[in-house]
């Protein structure tokens, strides 16, 4: 498999790690810390549905250049959080759109770079948009797609493998805040914050609350 195994994981944690700290201060109360600590399983299991689907149906050769992703998440009343995960993920053979939404994969396009369009926006608050072969996006995914156009491939740092959360466990003992296996084996994930397990666990994207006591 030319994408790895490990690779699938990293972007799906780099997704759901990113939803933890959000840019704008206001969203970085307590509540909405839980609140986010709460879908970011959810947010993690959609971008890993993704990345296996790309990794199954890339070619022979196909290598992991980059990945850009927008989205989040909404309540879906007693059942909890819904994931809504745009990716963009960019091979050195072309570049793969990837929608998941409503519980599952909604889109899987990949389109070559000598046939994609790129319409860059100047002002653009919606997620990249594909039509064909034309992506519509802002201004800085169209810089990186129109480097990717020229032949500019070179894997992202954050891809290499000394950034991944195993050989980050290898060199400091300890894994990056994130989500992570639940050591206790209680649940699938648990949220380790960076010096510590939480309480936060989740498994199949059901978020839960277990203790661990003093």
């Amino acid at each position: 498999m030319a994408i790895t195994p490990d690779q699938v994981e990293l972007v799906a944690r780099r997704v759901a790690d990113d939803l933890l700290t959000p840019l704008n201060k206001r969203d970085r109360d307590v509540d909405d810390r839980m609140t986010r600590e709460a879908a970011a399983p959810v947010v993690y299991n959609a971008s890993r549905d993704l990345m296996a689907a790309v990794a199954g149906n890339a070619a022979l050769g196909e290598v992991l250049i980059d990945a850009k992703h927008s989205g989040g998440y909404s309540t879906a009343g007693f059942r909890g959080f819904k994931a809504k995960v745009l990716l963009l993920v960019a091979t050195n053979h072309r570049l793969w759109y990837c929608r998941h939404d409503d519980g599952a994969i909604q889109q899987l396009q990949p389109v070559d770079y000598r046939s994609l369009t790129v319409t860059k926006k100047r002002i653009s608050l919606t997620a990249p948009k594909l039509e064909g072969t034309t992506i519509t996006c802002g201004g800085a995914t169209a810089e990186w797609l129109t480097q990717l156009q020229s032949g500019r491939r070179v894997p992202a740092a954050w891809l290499q493998p000394e950034q991944s959360p195993r050989a980050a466990v290898a060199t400091h003992g300890r894994p990056p805040s994130g989500w992570h296996p639940d050591p206790y084996r209680r649940y699938q994930l648990r949220y380790w914050d960076g010096a510590r397990w939480s309480q936060h666990v989740s498994t199949n994207g059901v978020a839960a609350v277990d203790p661990l006591g003093p």
